[in-house]
């Protein structure tokens, strides 16, 4: 409850624009165009002042929710939200249920910077947003343990999204709930790739190896995270999975600029687009301005088990990117088989059915998966080197010719024509 006065609520926030630099200005208009255009003014400041707030932010945001955040930061006034912290309200609790805390602190910070006085009614509601987020990781049981015996918890949870300690607070809070383990396998993985795959420099194995320090507070993580320990182990195990590829199917083109970090997108799901694929960036992103393609994991996607197999299966698409969907079932077989391999040999361990494998399904995709394990690797570079991509058959008489003697008639034209799922 504020108990504070309407005039000492007033003088605070007077106070609050002043050393900030905000202010308003009454300005009179006397038609409703001239209402439309001054509306347009003002979202265009808006815009422009929180563009700028969040590219302070840099790397400790990802694109997605640099623009799920500027979108909240503009939309004060919609028909969506009245108040702009009914929308900050929205995006912290999507953050947390998803499983992604890292980027909340610096989201915080933003909206801080460009709405101070409503700070405290978005964050009224942290605590227990926290406390779900807790319950993801570990036994809800546990979590109301701990919580009980831990009184102020919820202050403190609040105390630290204004003074820039939460990322530290909600660690500490997942160790003592038992929910901050590290996957060992998936660390073991890391150990093994980074000493047997060949064809990689002293230099970026050293870099590798230091990767690798950090890379036990990354696996205790979603791999969606985006922090520094989180962004360097996804990007580290893409370079090995494609240097890995590169060694049995030909170096990747240089024709185009290939992002090396695989990102996530919770927008690419709520769009219907839930599976692994290849992304280009948005005019006028830092991303635009030096790649061409990126890798963008499924957003369901969520163990470091799941990551590894569908950046498997992205390395291979990396090879030759491009933004048409189309393909072909020899590009989606030779990916399929290339991430199968890759999960027998470093996580035999691991299910099919959680990783998503279409392995024995039956499906288009295991029949693809089926046709191409038929082709050796020595073939399937020859391939490439053929067709210049596996994304591509111009003449498919020549596959077939390539091909004689291993794949049958009725393989062949699953392999070359346009993969439908």
């Amino acid at each position: 409850m504020n108990v504070k006065t309407a005039i000492e609520r007033s003088r605070k926030k007077r106070t609050f624009s002043t050393e900030n630099g905000q202010g308003e200005k009454r300005i009179t208009y006397w038609t409703l165009e001239g209402l439309h255009k001054l509306n347009e003014i003002e979202l265009m400041l808006r815009l422009e002042h929180a563009e700028k707030l969040v590219a302070q932010k840099g790397d400790q945001l990802s694109p997605a929710t640099r623009e799920a955040l500027i979108e909240v930061l503009t939309l004060a006034g919609s028909r969506e939200y009245i108040t702009p912290h009914g929308a900050m309200s929205t995006l912290m609790t999507e953050l947390l249920s998803n499983g992604v805390a890292e980027e909340l602190e610096a989201c915080i910070a933003v909206y801080t910077a460009m709405y101070p006085n409503s700070l405290d009614y978005v964050l009224k509601t942290a605590p227990a947003k926290v406390h779900n987020y807790l319950c993801i990781y570990s036994n809800s049981a546990d979590v109301i343990k701990w919580a009980e015996g831990e009184p102020g918890w919820e202050s403190s949870v609040i105390a630290s999204l204004k003074n820039g300690t939460f990322r530290e607070l909600l660690r500490r809070m997942r160790y003592a709930t038992q929910s901050m383990t590290i996957n060992l396998p998936v660390m073991k993985l890391f150990e093994r790739m980074i000493d047997e795959v060949s064809g990689i420099n002293e230099a970026s194995r050293a870099e590798l190896k230091a990767t690798l320090a950090q890379a036990p507070e990354a696996l205790c993580l979603s791999p969606r995270e985006w922090c520094l320990e989180a962004n360097n182990t996804r990007q580290a195990i893409l370079y090995l999975l494609l240097a890995e590829a590169q060694n049995r199917f030909g170096k990747m083109t240089d024709e185009v600029r290939i992002c090396r970090q695989a990102f996530y997108d919770h927008n690419r799901e709520r769009a219907g687009m839930p599976a692994t694929g290849i992304i280009t960036f948005g005019t006028g992103t830092e991303y635009a301005e030096k790649y061409d393609f990126g890798l963008c994991i499924g957003w369901r996607y969520d163990s470091w088990e799941q990551f590894f197999y569908q950046a498997c299966f992205g390395a291979v698409l990396l090879l030759n990117p491009k933004a048409e969907p189309v393909t072909t079932g020899l590009e989606i077989g030779v990916a399929y088989k290339f991430a199968e391999e890759m999960l027998d040999k470093y996580l035999p361990y691991a299910s099919r059915r959680r990783l998503d494998s279409p392995a024995g399904t039956g499906n288009t995709y295991d029949l693809v998966l089926q046709a191409a394990s038929k082709l050796p690797d020595e073939v399937l570079q020859q391939l490439r080197e053929e067709f210049g991509s596996f994304g591509t058959i111009s003449d498919p008489v020549r596959f077939a010719a390539m091909t004689s003697g291993i794949l049958s008639e009725d393989k062949v034209r699953l392999l070359c024509s346009d993969f439908i799922p």
